[in-house]
């Protein structure tokens, strides 16, 4: 069973709301694995959680409508042949970026997700990746050794 802790929440798209805490470890994601939004945003999986997580993406510029950062599903597979479909989901942060490069119009985007009212099964289909396919925990001091 996975323990829980009390950490700084991230920016919030709604700077008006009280600030949450995150209530579960975060950890890094292996190479390989992808979350797909809504069939609209697809990228590479940067960290995982119980509670959310977050990827980057190529930024087309299409701007997106507001409603679309209420409920919504995320569905999260990866080279190893895990899938894990329609999470649901909703959008807390999606960071427009500026182009790395001063000659490319090409973006990177970062995209934070809560999820929200997973089944059971979705779950325990979430543990397993997070088990089999997370390499460490971003949420230990430096100077302790990380889970790997």
């Amino acid at each position: 069973m996975m323990r829980t802790l009390e950490e700084p929440s991230e920016k919030r798209r709604d700077t008006q709301q009280e600030p949450e805490q995150r209530n579960y470890h975060r950890y890094r994601v292996r190479a390989g694995a992808i979350a797909a939004l809504n069939d609209s945003k697809l990228g590479s999986i940067t960290d995982i959680s119980r509670g959310g997580l977050s990827f980057r993406y190529i930024d087309f510029g299409y701007e997106e409508a507001e409603e679309s950062w209420e409920a919504t599903e995320v569905s999260i597979v990866n080279d190893a042949g895990f899938a894990l479909h329609n999470v649901p989901c909703r959008i807390i942060m999606d960071n427009r970026s500026q182009s790395e490069y001063h000659f490319s119009t090409l973006r990177m985007n970062t995209c934070r997700l809560q999820f929200v009212e997973m089944t059971p099964e979705q779950q325990a289909q979430l543990d397993y990746f997070i088990a089999n396919f997370a390499r460490m925990r971003l949420d230990l001091p430096i100077d302790q050794p990380g889970d790997q």
